[in-house]
């Protein structure tokens, strides 16, 4: 094999891999991301795929339900990491972009 088919198969084998990488299938993970164009996406392999960059921060994503911008004023208690909130958006407003397991109100008494 000369030095040009070489190459041709070296070429040939970097795009296959290249394609079967891209085609391949993202896992079902839900641990969100916010990317730069401001749209949250279920885990970073998708995000990735889309071909966008993440943002900086997750203000980009402000209004998503995980970072919301504004919150009612109803009073429904969550205790999550030995806290009180007001509500669950509260709380969401806090962590921003965080995915966060609430604790029984117990926990947080």
């Amino acid at each position: 094999m000369d030095f040009r088919q070489a190459r041709l198969v070296l070429f040939v084998g970097v795009m296959w891999a290249v394609i079967a990488l891209s085609t391949a299938p993202c896992p079902s993970i839900y641990k969100p991301v916010c990317g730069a164009n401001g749209k949250v996406y279920d885990n970073e392999c998708l995000l990735n795929k889309a071909g966008i960059e993440p943002a900086k921060s997750w203000e980009t994503c402000r209004g998503h339900e995980l970072c919301p911008s504004h919150c009612t004023k109803e009073y429904d208690p969550v205790c999550v990491e030995g806290k009180i909130y007001g509500n669950r958006c509260v709380m969401q407003s806090h962590f921003c972009g965080k995915v966060m397991h609430e604790n029984p109100l117990e926990a947080c008494l």
